[in-house]
């Protein structure tokens, strides 16, 4: 049996699920974790890079490969990544079933003629660079800053009902990285990952798919790890105000696990954890955001569960998520 692991906790990704007949299951194991390129010669990889994903069956077969890999302990290795070009072949499939014209599309969205809203998406893209940085996946010379600003107008351009929306250079950056600095390549693994991966309305100014996947979310907190669930909706109704007949504070679980989900985890774990989560939600798909955030919430339980006010909550998360980006969960 296959896990997706994330330091010793383990999620299955073969019973997890929304609502129907799937569960969804995460247990805590005791394990060490393997080296990234360890024992890929016994997976006959050289196999794996010969099978056509251009037909159906062949496509069927690469993906399918491309999933157990993934699965595996160690993930996927970044030189097998970028040699199968994993990322961009599953855009390219994508693109083609949407029978998009990509050389007009290219064209219209790299063209050097300037539209009147470029200038002001220009300006607030470049706020964005400057404010949160990227550097944990693009360093911040001026060229890859260029780089970045270019494929998030593309982009905009692309998509105007969504345009542009902050978080976006955090995963523009990530996507530019693995495409070795291709804004071509980078613009159509963007186009698949925000409108075919992700749920519909995520990145819309209602935030519609992303309340979805909150109130999912929390349901699965409640079920899944019922007692911190239950604690921090505690420490929530303790903020009730009854003369105004409001609460001061959102739901707790909300209020960072929302960030994670829009920068798919870019702000809150390492780097080489990362880009192992964005391989499993491109083969696997947007569920791996859910089984992660359980995974998350479980390795911080123990220390948020000592905290008595929600005051000290937001004190000890800001400790905690300094802890994760360093050291990913415990």
């Amino acid at each position: 049996l296959l896990y997706f692991r994330l330091s010793g906790i383990e999620v299955n990704p073969d019973s997890v699920g929304i609502g129907g007949n799937q569960k969804r299951s995460c247990q805590h194991r005791n394990s060490t974790k393997s080296e990234p390129d360890d024992n890929y010669e016994r997976l006959e990889v050289k196999q794996l890079l010969q099978i056509n994903p251009t037909d159906e069956y062949g496509f069927e077969q690469w993906h399918n490969a491309m999933r157990m890999v993934a699965r595996l302990p160690g993930g996927i290795p970044s030189s097998f990544r970028r040699k199968v070009s994993l990322w961009l072949t599953l855009a390219d499939r994508r693109l083609q079933q949407r029978q998009i014209d990509w050389q007009q599309t290219y064209d219209k969205c790299f063209s050097e003629h300037h539209n009147p809203e470029d200038e002001e998406l220009g300006i607030q893209i470049v706020k964005d660079l400057h404010r949160t940085g990227c550097s944990l996946f693009a360093s911040e010379r001026r060229d890859n800053q260029a780089l970045l600003k270019q494929v998030l107008l593309a982009y905009a351009r692309f998509n105007q009902t969504v345009g542009y929306c902050q978080g976006f250079n955090m995963i523009a950056a990530i996507v530019l990285e693995v495409m070795e600095g291709n804004v071509q390549h980078a613009l159509k693994v963007m186009i698949y990952l925000i409108e075919h991966v992700l749920p519909e309305s995520y990145f819309t100014n209602n935030l519609r798919g992303l309340s979805v996947d909150m109130v999912v979310f929390r349901d699965l907190m409640h079920v899944k790890l019922p007692e911190l669930a239950g604690h921090l909706y505690r420490l929530q109704q303790e903020s009730y105000e009854p003369t105004l007949g409001i609460y001061y504070e959102p739901p707790l679980i909300n209020a960072f696990t929302m960030q994670w989900f829009l920068t798919l985890f870019a702000t809150c774990l390492p780097k080489p954890t990362v880009m192992r989560i964005w391989d499993l939600i491109l083969v696997e798909g947007n569920e791996i955001l859910l089984r992660t955030g359980l995974v998350i919430w479980n390795s911080l339980s123990d220390r948020i569960m000592a905290v008595k006010t929600a005051d000290e909550f937001y004190s000890i998360m800001d400790v905690l998520t300094r802890e994760l980006i360093e050291f990913g969960p415990a």
